[in-house]
């Protein structure tokens, strides 16, 4: 099976391979990971729920290792739950399941707050419109009047660094011909041209 959960060393000799791929994907079928952190809380809840089974069946064959002959039963039973041996293996167990429990319930808590915060993001992303080009062009030709307006505004306001020419006095156009337009006669009978008139030879 590939999948990033299907180690070889979490089954131990005795232990069924397919069972714990069949558990693989029992724990992916039903939270769908995504991404690194997503994949190693779903890995951490596989393998707390692989090693608890395996404590129960530990738990079992102890007891049952237990020889319970004629009606002495009982008897027996509280003997070997007595004994420091049976003790010590039962305290141990407990013990560990206790711990894979809690870090069980903690990983899920995790695995669905990030699963959630994932959703909503992922539908922040589909419900954002986007703009098509056209609206898009007219946002840029927008952008630019409102910039060349606010230069204009800084140049009649005496803005330092803001040029503006709306104050300049245009040129009329020329709407006649050159052989209407008058014409400048100097008179130089006098015998001297008028101050300021230079001749070029």
């Amino acid at each position: 099976m590939n999948s990033p959960f299907s180690t070889p060393k979490l089954v131990l000799p005795g232990e069924d391979p397919h069972e714990f791929a069949a558990l693989i994907r029992e724990y992916v079928d039903r939270y769908q990971p995504l991404g690194a952190v997503e994949y190693y809380l779903v890995e951490t809840l596989i393998q707390c729920d692989w090693i608890r089974r395996r404590l129960f069946r530990d738990e079992t064959e102890i007891l049952s290792a237990i020889p319970r002959p004629g009606n002495r039963n009982v008897m027996q039973l509280c003997d070997a739950y007595g004994s420091k041996d049976v003790q010590r293996a039962f305290d141990k167990i407990v013990r560990r399941q206790f711990s894979l429990e809690r870090s069980y319930f903690r990983a899920l808590r995790e695995l669905q707050r990030e699963q959630k915060e994932r959703r909503a993001s992922e539908q922040d992303a589909d419900t954002e419109p986007a703009q098509p080009p056209q609206t898009q062009a007219a946002t840029a030709t927008a952008a630019a009047a409102e910039h060349t307006q606010t230069r204009s505004a800084k140049a009649a306001a005496g803005h330092p660094l803001a040029f503006g020419f709306q104050n300049a006095t245009r040129r009329p156009p020329l709407t006649t011909s050159p052989a209407d337009r008058p014409v400048t006669v100097i008179d130089l009978g006098k015998g001297h041209a008028p101050e300021g008139l230079v001749f070029v030879g």
